[in-house]
């Protein structure tokens, strides 16, 4: 556990008529001292929800969670369905509206939900679809660029992600706002455009301050937003697991795929942040394929850091983390027979009820709460 070695570049940013400041970390990631993550020098207990996911209500590991109003919002990118528990984990309803017609879709790329309690899908038709609590239409609205994630800013705008396509909108651009009706205000964040920039994965996290995290696969910054500014917050140095240059100006997927099995190279798949931590799932791919988790203090600088074996047992029970809450509580979705062994392995899982995870029990959503 070694203290994160540099904190610099101080940006001064206006936002809601507040002066904030924000230091840019710098992660070296090959110089990362390695421990034992989940233990009880990190978290001081894990609190168990037991979701009623059987009786064909299984979850499939392409999962994304968002809390609101005391629920827990679960999209199933396989199926895809969007399936709401209440706080003790039983299932509420399930939004499934796979066909092509009016209110439906034939996948989801991303969703949200409203304060009040409206669920909206970002279709892959270039439209987002709004539904009631329960999961009745309201409406259809169609957007005027090609998008594959998005999150609420605020009661006023929305953020899109828009990946590489030009159009007379985003004139390749990364992120778009709009209003809260979907109409293009301004682009922002130029991203220089090659083929493999159209990345199907969740790339915004909202924070406790206000801000949006933002990331993308193949750029090594994570960047925070604010109503009227975007500056990086983290850089990651990959060092010899960077992405090669040459993989950025290929004409084929089929290039892209020679190069990429001939190295490893390192990106960051999902990062969450409060006021005290940011979390982050990294990826290794191509030669050597590895998942690792780390996890900043941000007022001690401590990092802490354990790689593991794509095809390990934490990593087909946990994959990546699902949220990072304000409470600081790390929030995994485990399979239930994985969770079952593990917890011989590990004496922070020795205390959950054993006969609730059995092959016919449902998925359970894990509360590992940070020792401040």
């Amino acid at each position: 556990m070694r203290k994160l070695i540099l904190l610099l570049l101080v940006f001064s940013i206006l936002s809601c008529k507040q002066e904030k400041e924000t230091s840019m970390i710098l992660i070296d990631y090959e110089n990362l001292d390695s421990i034992n993550f989940f233990s009880e020098n990190i978290f001081k207990s894990v609190e168990p929800t037991y979701l009623d996911t059987n009786e064909g209500k299984i979850l499939s590991s392409a999962i994304y969670l968002k809390i609101k109003n005391d629920k827990y919002y679960i999209l199933d990118k396989a199926e895809p369905a969007v399936v709401v528990f209440d706080h003790n984990g039983k299932c509420v309803i399930k939004l499934s509206k796979t066909g092509r017609g009016p209110g439906e879709y034939t996948s989801i790329r991303d969703f949200n939900i409203t304060n009040d309690g409206n669920i909206e899908v970002l279709s892959p038709m270039s439209k987002v679809i709004r539904y009631s609590p329960t999961g009745e239409l309201i409406s259809e609205i169609d957007l005027k660029f090609s998008a594959y994630s998005f999150i609420q800013q605020n009661n006023d705008s929305y953020l899109f992600f828009c990946g590489r396509k030009k159009d007379s909108v985003m004139v390749n651009n990364t992120i778009v706002t709009t209003n809260r009706n979907f109409d293009y205000i301004k682009s922002s964040l130029p991203m220089t455009e090659f083929l493999l920039a159209t990345y199907d994965e969740m790339n915004f996290s909202a924070s406790t301050d206000s801000s949006i995290l933002f990331k993308h696969v193949y750029d090594n910054n994570i960047y925070k937003i604010y109503p009227n500014t975007i500056t990086p917050a983290l850089k990651i140095n990959f060092g010899s697991k960077t992405y090669p240059q040459e993989l950025f100006h290929v004409s084929s997927f089929s290039q892209a795929y020679d190069i990429v099995m001939k190295i490893t190279a390192a990106y960051t798949r999902v990062a969450f942040e409060n006021l005290d931590y940011l979390l982050l799932y990294i990826a290794e791919e191509g030669v050597d394929n590895n998942m690792s988790y780390l996890l900043i203090n941000k007022n001690s600088g401590r990092t802490y850091y354990q790689k593991f074996p794509l095809k390990s047992s934490v990593i087909a029970c946990f994959g990546a983390p699902v949220a990072l809450t304000d409470k600081n509580e790390i929030i995994f979705i485990a399979e239930p027979v994985l969770l079952n062994e593990l917890c011989n392995k590990y004496n922070i899982l020795s205390k959950l009820d054993k006969s609730k995870l059995g092959s016919n029990a449902g998925y359970v959503l894990l509360k590992f709460k940070l020792s401040k």
